[in-house]
Parts: structure tokens; sequence; C-alpha cells
């Protein structure tokens, strides 16, 4: 007798449990979007946010493209007194900007 319910009480809490598929549907659910700046995209934002607005009001990346950029970031390294490692930075930060 005591076998019969030991067995009875495991098949109801088995049937009780979810099922691996239904605990899979809720984790697909939840998506995680990160964006991770790398070091360098990450000094590049700094110097863009500390440099680019000395002559003017930031410009908002995405309002231009990536050849107007092309075009816009020269002058404004040079108004800003960048180096070519900064202007680097900047230039790598924008494009991750363009593209996220």
């Amino acid at each position: 007798m005591n076998k019969i319910l030991f067995f009875l009480l495991i098949i109801i809490v088995i049937s009780c449990s979810p099922r691996i598929s239904e605990l899979n549907d809720d984790i697909n659910l939840k998506k995680y979007d990160t964006v991770i700046l790398s070091s360098i995209e990450l000094e590049g934002k700094t110097i863009y946010e500390k440099n680019c607005n000395r002559c003017d009001e930031l410009k908002e990346i995405k309002n231009y493209s990536e050849s107007q950029w092309a075009n816009i970031l020269p002058d404004m390294s040079k108004k800003s007194d960048l180096t070519e490692s900064q202007e680097s930075n900047v230039s790598k930060y924008i494009a991750f900007k363009l593209q996220n």
C-alpha cells in the first residue's frame, strides 16, 4: 500500500511541474538589449561630449550621414585641438552611434 501511495505522489508531483518547453518559452521572451561601448568608443564619447561643443551646440550624431561626418569631423577636430588619436576615437564613436 505504501508503495502505491509513493508512486501516486510522484506522478502527481511530476504532472504538476511545468513542462520544459514552457520554461524555454519564458526564457525566450526575455530579451536583453545591451549596447556595449569599447574603451576606444567610450573615450571618443567623452572627448565628443567635452570638446565638440566649444563652438556650437553638440550635433545630434544621427542627424548626419557617415559621409557628412567625414567632412564635419576634421574641422571640429582642428577647432578643438584634438590629437590624431582623439579624432580617431571620436570617429569610431560616431560610427558606433550611426550603427546603433
